[in-house]
Formats: structure tokens, sequence, C-alpha cells
């Protein structure tokens, strides 16, 4: 492989030491965000001066999951990056709590012990249920197995979904992130600004919340990963915009994080509290023994802010617990979330300029998908501007990165609003239905809820136990109870939406987020399958055959030797021949992943290219004509989704050409 041009002639940038001490609650309140319009003022002098200047081949603005993350993908293409974080250490609250499968393949490509991460997260035994009761001690309604974490998964994916509060997860990513090397942390550093220069590079203004200093960094690239109220999103002169068109109706919440041993109780992940009108409630248990979060609704026009004090909270906690318990109050944070997804990834004025993470996209917390779905935008994203740089591809295949992930973030934006919607009807269920609960879902201005209100409402008074327990004993009303449970299942089980979106192919609607199957179809993420290796059979996934850092080619016995030149990508990337039945073989009865794959026969319609989402696609279905019935190739991307089935090494030639917008290999 070629060194790459970004880690040549650009300097790392210093770490400032800077440590502040944490506020009462180590992070207690943070205020609520607002939408900024889409202007701000050019900077006055964005010339470097020789006393403040520093440069990085990327910067990235933003610490969190989908920062550091991107600055471990682009470490292990060899690709210095700095990191502005504008905390001084990590926050407290653990907000986001469940990695899917997906995001722990990403992470186990991109390096990260995920047996590791397993030790520092709740067990599959601890976090089996979502529990639907009146309180933590009363009476139960029901509940859902929580996504699936048992051995039978293993059989579709490596790595069952892992339940991990987000500090943990970020400590872990940035431990990764500076044994690399090649990754700089700004801590207590806010970006502030950028321009352009005529070379395309970036000089950005950052300011050191400490001393108010201002310093300027120059980087080839920018990637804004700071969050749903992103600077970088404003000035790259990205909209973002409500989904489907709709008002934006913030959703907001109060989270308490705190520490009590609530292990006694049976097991679960979740515990939806229902009341009647009392708001949404639930607990997420982090740690059974020492680490739950509180979350409820509440309505700012109603409830001011300053309600929440640490006595406000108790009394909710006391009364959502159901008894007396000891605990301490970590922290209490609030915030709001609408549905939003940003119109473009890449800025319309700084072509070098990207947003990615929560800067691209937000989602109600239903679902447990923000974080997840930015870990898939920066992996998409680090290995195209790593075949960019390398000379492997054009920049037009920067364009791919929008038209690929967008349309992820808007199917999981839509689930995330209708796990919202499910959950409601549940309430309306346990509660009884009338027209005065139906309107329980609208405003007072007849508007729909914005997901807080009072409760769930109902027509009739079942707020006391006895009540509940004739209401499950009647056949009728049970049945309502039990089949809205039962309509919440792909809120809780949405391995199709985590495993199965294909790059290039609009998601059906009516599919649901439960029905996961695996597919070989171009776009889609690379079935796993336990494949064994050399003489010995070492067990592998078929994941794992695919290296972050090039091309994968999956071939039948027969395929052809690699031709002059067929070792790399524009001399940048590397392509990785396996051979299916000499160098892994399948581990499954009857070959279950190799007849999936095609492998079984080498009649199978060889070259059925990727949809091409920014080019005419004439050559790729040439190659596709020209390759049909010749030995089987699966040709996949680096980030381990199928680019094409070829049929021969002119097929592969082809089609890489034709995506990448340079030649492949003479």
């Amino acid at each position: 492989m070629v060194s790459n041009p970004l880690s040549n002639g650009l300097g790392y940038c210093p770490s400032p030491p800077i440590v502040h001490e944490p506020d009462r609650h180590g992070n207690q309140r943070h205020e609520e965000g607002r939408h900024v319009r889409d202007e701000q003022p050019p900077l006055a002098d964005m010339r470097p001066h020789p006393q403040s200047h520093s440069q990085t081949p990327v910067l990235i603005i933003g610490g969190g999951p989908a920062g550091l993350l991107c600055s471990v993908l682009l470490a292990k293409c060899n690709i210095p990056s700095t990191v502005l974080e504008r905390h001084a250490r990590r926050l407290g609250q653990p907000k986001a709590h469940a990695v899917n499968p997906r995001s722990l393949e990403i992470l186990r490509q991109a390096g990260i012990d995920t047996d590791a991460l397993r030790k520092l997260g709740a067990t599959a035994q601890e976090a089996d249920r979502v529990r639907f009761v009146t309180s933590i001690a009363g009476l139960e309604i029901g509940s859902l197995m929580y996504e699936r974490q048992d051995e039978d998964v293993k059989s579709l994916t490596p790595e069952p979904l892992l339940n991990i509060p987000q500090p943990l997860l970020e400590k872990e990513l940035l431990k990764v992130a500076e044994e690399t090397g090649m990754v700089t942390i700004w801590r207590e550093w806010q970006w502030q600004d950028c321009a352009e220069f005529a070379d395309g590079s970036l000089v950005s203004k950052v300011l050191d919340r400490q001393t108010n200093a201002e310093v300027m960094i120059t980087s080839k690239y920018l990637i804004g990963c700071d969050g749903a109220h992103a600077r970088s999103r404003v000035r790259f002169g990205i909209p973002f915009e409500s989904l489907d068109g709709e008002p934006p109706k913030p959703i907001h919440y109060c989270s308490v994080n705190f520490k009590a041993d609530l292990s006694g109780e049976k097991s679960g992940m979740l515990w939806f509290i229902m009341t009647k009108d009392k708001g949404k409630r639930n607990f997420i248990a982090y740690n059974r023994s020492n680490n739950w979060a509180f979350v409820t609704c509440y309505d700012p026009t109603v409830t001011s802010k300053k309600t929440f004090t640490d006595e406000y909270c108790k009394a909710l906690i006391d009364e959502s617990i159901g008894r007396k318990v000891d605990y301490d109050i970590l922290s209490i944070t609030l915030w709001n979330i609408a549905p939003m997804v940003a119109k473009k990834y890449r800025s319309p004025r700084m072509p070098n300029g990207f947003i990615a993470g929560d800067a691209a996209h937000c989602f109600p917390s239903t679902g447990g998908l923000g974080v997840n779905t930015g870990f898939g935008d920066v992996h998409n994203l680090v290995w195209k501007l790593h075949a960019v740089e390398t000379g492997a591809a054009s920049t037009h295949l920067f364009d791919t990165y929008e038209a690929e992930r967008i349309p992820v973030a808007i199917a999981n934006s839509r689930q995330s609003r209708l796990n919202e919607a499910k959950i409601h009807q549940l309430g309306q269920a346990v509660f009884g239905s009338s027209s005065q609960a139906d309107s329980t879902a609208k405003g007072d201005d007849g508007d729909d809820d914005d997901g807080c209100g009072g409760g769930f409402g109902g027509a009739d008074d079942v707020g006391d136990r006895a009540t509940w327990e004739r209401r499950l004993l009647s056949p009728a009303s049970k049945k309502q109870i039990e089949t809205a449970i039962r309509d919440n299942l792909d809120h809780f089980d949405s391995l199709d939406l985590q495993l199965g979106y294909v790059y290039g192919t609009p998601r059906d609607p009516r599919r649901r987020a439960c029905a996961f199957e695996p597919s070989c179809a171009p776009g889609a993420r690379l079935p796993h399958g336990w494949l064994g290796t050399g003489e010995d059979g070492t067990r592998m996934s078929a994941l794992d055959c695919c290296p972050y850092g090039g091309f994968t080619l999956f071939v039948s016995e027969g395929f052809g030797d690699k031709p002059k030149g067929g070792s790399s990508v524009g001399g940048g990337l590397a392509i990785k021949v396996v051979v299916v039945g000499r160098d892994v073989r399948d581990l499954e009865g009857g070959e279950k992943w190799s007849a999936l794959m095609g492998f079984e026969s080498e009649t199978t319609a060889a070259a059925v290219p990727c949809p091409d989402n920014t080019s005419p696609s004439s050559a790729l279905h040439a190659a596709a004509a020209a390759a049909a019935h010749s030995p089987v190739g699966v040709l996949v991307r680096p980030d381990q989704h199928i680019l094409a089935r070829v049929g021969s090494w002119d097929a592969v030639r082809a089609v890489m050409g034709s995506y990448l917008g340079v030649p492949a290999f003479a």
C-alpha cells in the first residue's frame, strides 16, 4: 500500500492539559439546546497566526461515541486526526445503553475488544426483559423479551446486543483512540467557525473554554460530530428538517441518574411505569445493584425546569419504585429532542466538510437508535475518505455517503416515532379507551400529542390496584392488553432495522423491524456465518474476513488468479481474495452460509451490481451481462457491505471502476 498523503507534511496538535472539577452533581444540568437558523456571519480574519496555529489531516468536532469511533477508524487507515471535546471530562449521565449487533460488528472490525466491553455491561440474564408495571414493586401488566441476546441469535450475528452505560463505552473508545498514537484529544476546546482556502483545506477557529484564548487549526477534512445542536451543520449550510415535513414537536425529558441496589427485584433492562395521569415514566437498569436511570416526560409550558429539584425527583422515583429504597441521586439532566434528519451530510459550501451522528440526525429515545446510527455513519464515511486520499477513488465517492446513510436515518427516525405511538396505545389498552381516551392522544388544541402529556389516560378511573386486577381478569380487556403488548415487539426486537438495511434499496415501510432475513443482495451487509480456517478449523465469522483497509473478494474455486495489479485498487486499497472451500469452509450444517452466498453452484448469475447512486450504471450492467454463468465471486466493500456479485476479474474491474470513479487496476 502506498503511503497515505494525509500522513505526510502535517504535524500533530499538542493536547492541552486542562482538567476542571465537576459541579455539585458531577454534571447536573445541561441547558436544553435550541435550533439555530441557517445563517452565521463570516469570520473577520481566518488567516493562521504563527503563534497560535496548528495543523491536522482530519479535525473531528465532538468527542462523543461517533467522534471517538471516527478517530479510531481513521487511525485504522493510518490517518492522524484531532478531536475537539468541549467538556473537560466525560459526562456522568449514562444516556444511551444499547449497543446493537451491527454496532458491535463495527467495533469488532475496528479492533476494539468486544469481549472486554461485555465485562463492563449488564449480562443477558440481567437485561433480559422489558416490563410494563404499575411500579417496580407493584403489579406487572406484562413483559417482552428485550432484544435477542441468546445463543440462537449467533447464527445471524457474532455479536448479540450489549447493554452498557454510554460513559463506560466512551471511556473504552477514548482509551483505544489514545493507544493508536494517531489521535490527539483537545479537551475543553470549543469549535467556533471555519473558512475554506483556495486549495480546499479548512481553517477552524477554536476557543479554549478555560482561558477564552482562540487558536486556528488547519485541516484537509472537517467532520462534525457535535450533536443535535451542531454549529458545524449550521456553518456548513446544511438544513436540519423534521421528519416527513411535519412541524417539529420536541419531547422534553428529565433524566435522573441514581445509585441504588434493586438487584432483589425481577430481572429486566427497562421498566415502563404505567400511570393514568402522572406522566410517562420508565427506569433503565444499567446495573441492577448500583446504577439506574429514571426518565420522565414533562411539558415545559406547565412544569418549569426549576421544578426538578432533588426532592421533587425523589418523590417521583419513590412513587415509581413502589417501596422504600435507599438511594443517592448522582445527576439530573433536562433535555429535549424531536425527530430531525439533515438534508445533506456533505457541506454544499465546503466539500471537505461532513456531519455524522446526532449532528446528522436525532430521534426520540424509544428504540435506542441514536448512537448506533452514528456508528454506522462514520463507518461508511471513513473508508471512503481513505479511498479518495490513496487515489483509489475520485471525490464523487463522497456523494454516496449521504445517499446511503440518509435513508437509514429516516427509517430509524420513523421507527422511533412509531415506537412512541405504540407505547401510548398500550397505555390506552391498559386504562380502557373511549372517545375521551382517544382524545388524550391529542393536546388541548387538538394537535397530536408531543409524547409527554399527563400519562396514558382513559375513560374510567382505573388508578387503584383492585380495578387494574379486575380489568386484567376480564377476558376482553386482557386480550386487548396482550395484543397491545405484542404490538410493541418491533420496539424491543429491531434486528432487521439494525442488520437488514440495504444501501441503494429503499426500505419497505411494511417490513417489520423484527423480521430479519440475511441476504447476499448488493448493498446488504455481508451475511454472517461461522467459518473454519486452517488445518485446525479455527472458528471465525465471515465478517472477520473483511479488513477495514480494503475490499474483500469471496470466490469459488476455479474463479481464476489475480491479474497483474489485481492486489490493490488504484495502488491504494488492497483486494483480499478468500477462496471458499480452500481458505475457509462452512462450519454450519448443510453449508448454510455457502448456499446463501451462492457458492454451491457455479451457474449462479454472477454479476448483479450494487445500485449506483451517483453515476450511470451502464458499465455495471454490462459487467453483469458479461459475467453470467461464470464462477461465483462476491465483492465486499471495506465497510462489510456487498458491492456486487461478479463472475470474473474483468467484472471486478468494471464494477469497481464504475463505483469508485477510477480505473480499478491495470
